[in-house]
């Protein structure tokens, strides 16, 4: 599904690594991973549940949610689903939200990232400073409320998965 962070030629391992992820099925849902890397998640087209430790984040078109290192994460997808976005090693992100949040994401920063995600792999020294210098630009932008977060406690992916209803505890 994405391009791992230390992909690279030969033994090198590179601390920023672009994905996109891009599926014509409807209503897709993604198994629970746990990353070691945080991850600059960019809708481009469907409304995508992100379920993390510590929430529930429904965010939609054209905007990004920034989730840290270490949280285990899935998602739901509701229609066709395009998005993108980097994977970033933890000593990059040392100055970057600890927490979940949403951001609002500009025309550049947008293309930005589209591009480098279609860098082919295994990436190149140019191909990974710009990645890198990407990964600085996101560590600029301001969190901003454009998606739906919910803190609450969820109910359990066992009991999503046989349709019982959310539980807020």
């Amino acid at each position: 599904m994405h391009s791992n962070c230390r992909q690279g030629a030969g033994a090198e391992r590179w601390p920023v690594s672009a994905f996109s992820v891009e599926s014509l099925v409807e209503n897709y849902e993604a198994p629970v991973t746990k990353l070691r890397e945080g991850a600059f998640n960019l809708v481009m087209r469907g409304l995508i549940a992100f379920e993390v430790d510590k929430g529930l984040w429904m965010v939609p078109p054209q905007c990004a949610l920034w989730i840290p290192g270490g949280m285990a994460r899935s998602f739901r997808s509701s229609g066709s689903l395009e998005f993108c976005g980097l994977l970033i090693a933890p000593e990059v992100t040392r100055k970057f939200p600890r927490e979940c949040c949403t951001m609002a994401v500009s025309p550049l920063l947008r293309e930005l990232v589209i591009a480098t995600a279609q860098l082919p792999k295994p990436y190149t020294e140019s191909r990974a400073t710009r990645a890198f210098v990407l990964a600085d630009a996101i560590r600029w932008t301001s969190a901003q409320d454009c998606g739906c977060a919910s803190p609450y406690a969820l109910r359990s992916r066992d009991n999503r998965r046989m349709g019982t209803p959310y539980r807020y505890e």
